[in-house]
């Protein structure tokens, strides 16, 4: 058997592979061409599309013949489109009336994407900008209404809004641009008042710290109207009642080794004392308390009156005056 070089092979494949296959006849005469006849071989190209074209036709032949008979009922084709009754794939049994849009969908279409209570509310606009997508955009990511969000779930970009047809009321799309507005005004100072109690706190916590290191006692007072001060500053609004139990707390929770001791008296407020200043103060209390120290101390008071008494007193006990 002859061998081929590599592009006299691709050559003769690439005739031998056509989508249209040639004839058998002519398949052999190129395969029984040597190398130098190959080369030098050429064809009419009025001869090959005759060729292909009866190949064509006879494998259309088949196809006719094969399809004939494996369906009873072929139906031939006519020029122009079939009627509904002709067309076996279109029959009244099969699918019935011509499908229309439902109802419901052409509601849901034409209804307004803020879905309002009142259907007299103004004539529907369409979102047709990109301008329009992108407030619809951002009423989506900051409004608080679930319907809201839901009927804008598919809104991605600000063209998304045009492609699904969506459709508002200019007087919803206002009222709603108004809420959201106004609870980014609320967000707003809700977050520079936070921000004033912060510093606040932070500030009130430093004071003590020093007012206890050096060695003071203070009173839930004093640093209540510290603290009140402290907020006015910051231009936070500190309220009509105390702030002694928020104080409490973060006083307890960030400075430790820090005691509070009520006062003897009903109408004092609780004193804020370090426990190094109380064990201090609880030492004295106890060297002052020392009997051995007072006995001594009241005997010697004792025999200094006594001589004095000694030497005023000239009478007895009976009469004891001079």
């Amino acid at each position: 058997m002859k061998e081929w070089s590599r592009d006299e092979a691709i050559s003769l494949t690439w005739i031998l592979q056509k989508p249209v296959p040639t004839s058998a006849s002519y398949a052999r005469r190129i395969a029984s061409l040597t190398d130098e006849q190959y080369i030098q071989s050429a064809n009419h190209s009025g001869c090959y599309k005759n060729i292909v074209n009866n190949e064509k036709l006879k494998r259309a032949e088949k196809r006719f013949r094969e399809s004939s008979s494996s369906s009873k009922s072929v139906v031939p084709p006519k020029k122009g489109r079939p009627s509904r009754s002709d067309s076996p794939s279109c029959s009244r049994e099969v699918t019935g009336e011509r499908l229309r849009r439902s109802v419901g969908a052409s509601q849901h279409i034409k209804s307004c994407v803020f879905q309002c209570s009142h259907p007299s509310t103004g004539e529907l606009h369409r979102v047709e900008s990109e301008s329009m997508g992108i407030r619809f955009l951002l009423i989506k990511s900051r409004t608080q209404d679930e319907n809201v969000r839901v009927a804008l779930a598919n809104v991605n970009e600000p063209s998304d809004c045009a492609a699904f047809d969506l459709m508002y009321h200019r007087n919803c799309l206002r009222e709603h641009e108004r809420k959201l507005q106004q609870s980014i005004s609320n967000w707003d100072i809700q977050s520079k008042s936070n921000i004033g109690k912060y510093i606040a706190d932070v500030d009130i916590l430093n004071a003590v710290k020093c007012s206890l290191a050096s060695g003071s006692t203070l009173t839930m007072n004093e640093i209540d109207e510290e603290y009140v001060s402290i907020l006015t500053e910051n231009e936070v609004d500190p309220g009509s009642s105390h702030h002694k139990k928020h104080l409490k707390s973060i006083i307890h929770q960030n400075i430790e080794d820090v005691k509070f001791v009520k006062s003897h008296r009903s109408n004092e407020s609780d004193n804020v004392v370090s426990e190094k200043l109380l064990g201090v103060a609880v030492n004295n209390l106890r060297e002052q308390q020392n009997e051995e120290d007072d006995i001594k101390c009241v005997a010697k008071t004792a025999a200094i009156l006594r001589n004095e008494l000694k030497d005023i007193l000239t009478g007895n006990l009976q009469d004891p005056s001079p």
